[in-house]
């Protein structure tokens, strides 16, 4: 009877031990990868000074956003510069390379759909990849659903820009078959009295090809806001808006209150946590590295800001 009680012991024992070895397995293959970095506007990022890629490199970012936001309709690949602005803040593709040898980062190409042809940008990325850095990832446009008069000249609905988008796409897969694509989508207000705002995202999924393999969100607390309000306005926005099993690029986002309100930064740090832990988002940029008040690295590049440190924190955690 002893033996008896003492082999069912064993098989309980035994049948526990493996429960927990299976459960363990599905919880890390489960696990959640966020490629994180930083947007950047090239024309405001200071010269490649030994100085700069250290700190940046103690940033630790994993990719990069070139050549940034808004400053995409106006760069100049081919100079590196602003068209029209500083030529002493040239950044040719050349220091994509340099940067990368240094950083180890990745890049997420923003490309001019509003202004350029496709054999332009083709071109651009064509140069960028003779250097030896991958195109895996690119972005068709930023923020074009805002009320700019060129963006609704050229797109006055999101059936438009979703149109094009699938010409470009079908164009640049051929070209570079293994990169992903994604095409822009709003978490504004959703109460907006902007009627091409409201619709901009239902018109997109519904023109888009289903061989995009990812759509982006911009995601800031705005003046007077806080983090509490914006998450509950962008799950509002994300939750009703089917973008199926696709990705979520989150390309940029930030506080856009003054860095001396009580709370910016606690905010930053919650907003920051929320990002790379949401379902679904497989990249989360911060604006930005270097350039303005709210960048990481001094304009020289010599020194971190306020928000750069609590980021060099961020960094630490993630060793």
């Amino acid at each position: 009877m002893r033996v008896f009680r003492f082999s069912i012991l064993i098989i309980t024992i035994l049948i526990f031990s493996y429960c927990k070895k299976e459960k363990k397995t599905v919880v890390e293959t489960d696990k959640k990868n966020t490629i994180i970095g930083f947007n950047q506007n090239w024309s405001l990022f200071p010269p490649l000074t030994p100085a700069l890629m250290n700190n940046t490199l103690l940033l630790k970012p994993q990719m990069i956003r070139y050549p940034g936001g808004t400053i995409t309709y106006s760069w100049d690949w081919r100079t590196g510069t602003k068209i029209g602005g500083n030529p002493l803040l040239a950044h040719p593709v050349e220091d994509l390379k340099t940067l990368q040898a240094n950083t180890d980062v990745q890049y997420v190409f923003v490309l001019d759909i509003l202004n350029k042809t496709i054999n332009d940008q083709i071109e651009m990325l064509s140069a960028i990849q003779n250097l030896g850095i991958n195109i895996g990832y690119i972005e068709l446009g930023n923020e074009l659903y805002l009320p700019q008069v060129d963006f609704v000249t050229v797109f006055p609905t999101g059936t438009e820009y979703a149109i094009k988008a699938n010409i470009w796409m079908a164009q640049l897969k051929n070209v570079f078959p293994k990169a992903k694509i994604s095409v822009v989508l709003q978490c504004r207000d959703e109460n907006s009295v902007n009627t091409r705002l409201n619709e901009w995202n239902a018109k997109v999924i519904a023109a888009i090809n289903n061989t995009i393999d990812a759509f982006t969100y911009h995601i800031y607390i705005p003046p007077g806001g806080n983090f509490a309000a914006r998450k509950k306005d962008f799950e509002g926005v994300v939750n009703t808006t089917n973008t199926g099993n696709k990705e979520l690029w989150i390309t940029e986002y930030g506080n856009q209150n003054d860095t001396t309100e009580v709370n910016y930064y606690r905010s930053l740090d919650s907003l920051a946590d929320y990002i790379e832990n949401y379902p679904k988002v497989t990249i989360a940029l911060n604006h930005l590295i270097s350039g303005s008040i709210r960048g990481k690295i001094s304009k020289d590049g010599n020194s971190f800001t306020t928000e750069g440190k609590l980021f060099l924190t961020r960094a630490e955690k993630k060793k």
